[in-house]
């Protein structure tokens, strides 16, 4: 009974984290034709892009798109014409790359946070002991 009363209380405070995040706005010039539009692909630190998911896909030259606070980010642009000759969507090589640091959380913010999580899963424990 025992770790069952423990896995209640370290999912409570798993499920009690909140999720943090910052903005960062990219803006790039303009293609001359004018593509279809433009898409936005981003990585962390250490990690490749992946070209089949977009952080952003537009017409417009700028967009704002949301990263982990705390994160290393780096972003690319790439231009894309639908409806060729071909049939098929073409899209340009990467743009140059740019990288957005965004500051981590307050450690003040975290330990009150953490002190919250805590006094939440204690509550927890005590329900489930109480309910043996």
């Amino acid at each position: 009974m025992k770790k069952r009363i423990a896995l209640i209380v370290i999912t409570a405070l798993f499920l009690a984290m909140p999720a943090m995040a910052a903005q960062v706005t990219l803006a790039w010039d303009a293609n001359s034709p004018a593509p279809t539009g433009y898409r936005i692909f981003t990585r962390q630190a250490g990690q490749q892009y992946d070209y089949t998911k977009p952080a952003w896909q537009g017409a417009a030259t700028t967009c704002t798109v949301t990263v982990p606070d705390g994160a290393e980010s780096f972003y690319v642009a790439r231009a894309y014409v639908s409806g060729t000759a071909t049939g098929k969507t073409e899209e340009s090589g990467d743009s140059n790359e740019v990288v957005a640091l965004t500051k981590p959380i307050a450690p003040k913010n975290l330990l009150l946070q953490a002190i919250d999580e805590i006094i939440q899963g204690l509550n927890t424990l005590k329900d489930a002991v109480g309910k043996m």
